[in-house]
């Protein structure tokens, strides 16, 4: 079997992922409020902030419906 390591595939993409594990780490443990993350997120990288809103968004299910639905 053999492992192959993130790093060795793409090592920006890897560094970046490790950025995104660190910020929501500090959140969980309560040093970085969700707001600050989001703040974190969206002057840092489009990427990250892009997805923390997508699934911010999913999670709500709130039926609120964007654009013309009549």
């Amino acid at each position: 079997m053999m492992f192959v390591r993130a790093r060795d595939i793409d090592a920006d993409g890897y560094e970046e992922l490790r950025q995104y594990c660190e910020l929501l780490e500090a959140m969980i443990q309560g040093k970085m409020k969700p707001e600050q993350l989001i703040y974190r997120a969206e002057r840092e990288s489009a990427t990250f902030a892009t997805g923390l809103m997508a699934g911010t968004m999913e999670k709500l299910n709130s039926g609120i419906l964007i654009g013309n639905y009549s």
